[in-house]
């Protein structure tokens, strides 16, 4: 397979600075908000690129849950490899790609825990089986199964009933 003409043509917008508002947060909204409206698929989807303690990348999807002054909110279990990896180096970079759009955005920062309050109340906002999803697996571990990820997500739920 000849992979070397395979390539698109981006022609649709053009960036020009008088398009651009000076604060690239709000710019950076305006861009979501064309994003969500086209309706692309997983608009608030972002690569997330983060090192190890031996400097070496990883990157994976996560999604976006919030975007204000301060910057980009994602949610990550702590224990898990990108938050270890968050913990040792903070430095990270994201990437949103909306080629519905013909559009990219990239940001490079520093990442930084939000309230433990804010986090708690992130995660009592999802659904029930999701909680108990995220309690059963715990990320970035390799598990025997799915027969006993699904054993351990019933004892869980069994632990946490629904409370309706």
């Amino acid at each position: 397979m000849d992979l070397h003409n395979i390539r698109e043509e981006y022609r649709k917008k053009v960036l020009s600075q008088q398009e651009c508002n000076v604060n690239p947060i709000i710019q950076f909204e305006h861009w979501l908000d064309d994003a969500i409206r086209a309706q692309v698929n997983e608009p608030t989807g972002m690569n997330l690129a983060t090192v190890n303690e031996n400097g070496r990348p990883s990157s994976r999807m996560v999604l976006l849950k919030e975007v204000n002054a301060q910057g980009f909110v994602f949610f990550t279990n702590y224990h898990s490899r990108k938050g270890q990896a968050i913990e040792q180096h903070p430095f990270v970079a994201l990437t949103f790609f909306w080629p519905e759009l013909e559009r990219s955005v990239r940001i490079e920062g520093k990442a930084e825990k939000i309230p433990a309050e804010q986090s708690d109340a992130y995660f009592a906002s999802r659904p029930y089986t999701s909680r108990i999803g995220a309690w059963a697996s715990e990320q970035s571990a390799v598990i025997s199964g799915y027969k006993s990820l699904i054993a351990k997500a019933a004892l869980i739920a069994a632990q946490h009933p629904l409370n309706v």
